[in-house]
């Protein structure tokens, strides 16, 4: 049986949403994430073209830094300084 409690005609009441407890610990962590595995295409679409951008802003940063100091002669310093 279950512990929710009945109404007068046989229906299950719904649980409050603050009455709710998430699972603790790693298992209530992942727990957070596994909701997405029933979304939309385009919410995953979002997410991988996000991902995409952070990454290519990363990558042109760290080239960046390297092509100051090697053929423009700035210190590793000076370099990340300017970029940053």
């Amino acid at each position: 049986m279950s512990d929710l409690p009945r109404l007068s005609h046989g229906v299950k009441a719904a649980i409050p949403a603050e009455e709710i407890v998430a699972p603790s610990g790693l298992g209530g962590f992942i727990a957070k994430f596994t909701v997405l595995r029933g979304a939309q295409r385009e919410l995953w679409l979002t997410f991988l073209i996000k991902f995409l951008i952070y990454t290519a802003y990363s990558v042109t940063n760290k080239t960046m830094v390297l092509w100051l100091s090697k053929d423009l002669g700035f210190s590793d310093q000076a370099s990340g300084a300017l970029v940053g």
